[in-house]
């Protein structure tokens, strides 16, 4: 399968593995993790969300699960980490 959503999956998942080292490389609270990690965050997002669509595609529902998992986690990861001291 030759698409331009794979390539977007393919793209997203290697700006993720670098926008990540990037960021625990970093020193926590910085503006560059800060930037980092929020590269981070939108291509971790990109990918489960075509990884998503292409298993449905593919019909292969452990993928599916696989990434809907990982959109979920990430999002309330980053909610987590958004959140500032005395907020509920």
């Amino acid at each position: 399968m030759r698409s331009p959503l794979l390539l977007l999956h393919i793209i997203a998942g290697t700006l993720g593995m670098i926008s990540g080292f990037v960021a625990v490389s970093l020193l926590k609270g910085s503006r560059r993790h800060g930037l980092a990690g929020t590269v981070f965050v939108v291509s971790m997002l990109c990918l489960a969300a075509s990884g998503v669509y292409l298993a449905i595609m593919k019909s292969q529902p452990g993928n599916v699960l696989g990434g809907t998992l990982t959109f979920y986690l990430v999002v309330t990861a980053w909610l987590t980490a958004r959140r500032r001291e005395g907020q509920l």
